[in-house]
């Protein structure tokens, strides 16, 4: 009975320390495995205009246009206040509804340098790779 206890205790020390030593191994391990690259983005935003923007908000990807890969483009027009905001935003030509939409948020909250009358800005998404037969910046 002793030497059967005796066995039971050497097991249970047995598993303990197997379990510490890879316990000890498996973050290190799982570190090495998977590098972070969150950094990285597939995409890419372009924005080119006449007057040169002050402060701007972070243009975004329209999320549904990123869930389909889309790429996209939008040329604006409008007006710059002598205090630097963007007014009477028109849409010359745009590729979508989705970035549409954002090309508008982002122009409206622009701060710019100096006043002007129809200043043209045009934006750019492209998403890498694309979905495959799409031209990117297709202006409808």
């Amino acid at each position: 009975m002793l030497s059967y206890m005796c066995h039971i205790a050497v097991m249970k020390l047995l598993h303990v320390t197997l379990g510490l030593a890879a316990s000890c191994v498996m973050p290190i391990a799982a570190a090495v495995a998977e590098p972070q690259t969150s950094d990285a983005r597939p995409y890419a935003i372009e924005v080119s205009s006449g007057v040169q923007p002050v402060s701007a908000e972070e243009v975004r990807y329209p999320s549904g246009a990123a869930m389909r890969r889309q790429n996209g483009s939008c040329s604006l027009q409008f007006d710059v206040t002598a205090d630097g905001d963007a007014q009477d935003v028109r849409v010359l030509a745009c590729s979508s509804a989705d970035f549409r939409k954002e090309a508008l948020r982002a122009t409206r909250d622009f701060s710019f340098d100096s006043a002007a009358q129809d200043a043209v800005m045009t934006i750019r998404w492209t998403i890498s790779p694309p979905v495959s037969g799409e031209i990117a910046g297709d202006l409808h």
